[in-house]
């Protein structure tokens, strides 16, 4: 898939002059061949292999749709839930600082 990835992007990138982004959805257990992986564990590795693969401009990390209507009172997200979306962000930017 990596290699179809690289074929596209470059493509896009020289013909279109597109900008590539792409993510992932944040998880609250990261599973990596059936065993606990850390945050920074599964993001250094993540950015490792798409930097050795294929080019982007951007990727991201997105919150489930429980997280979209912020002002919905029906809507409960608690405080170590946001925890550990904060833990998360702050281990895929220390991931990505790794691999430089």
């Amino acid at each position: 898939m990596g290699h179809f990835f690289n074929e596209v992007f470059t493509f896009g990138r020289s013909v279109f002059n597109f900008k590539i982004g792409v993510g992932i959805e944040e998880e609250d257990e990261l599973k990596v061949n059936d065993k606990n992986a850390t945050a920074f564990e599964l993001y250094s590795g993540t950015f490792k292999r798409i930097m050795a693969t294929y080019p982007i401009d951007v990727f991201w990390i997105w919150t489930n749709e429980g997280w979209t209507p912020r002002n919905d009172e029906t809507i409960k997200v608690e405080d170590v839930e946001i925890a550990g979306v904060v833990e998360d962000m702050l281990a895929a930017y220390v991931g990505e600082r790794a691999r430089l």
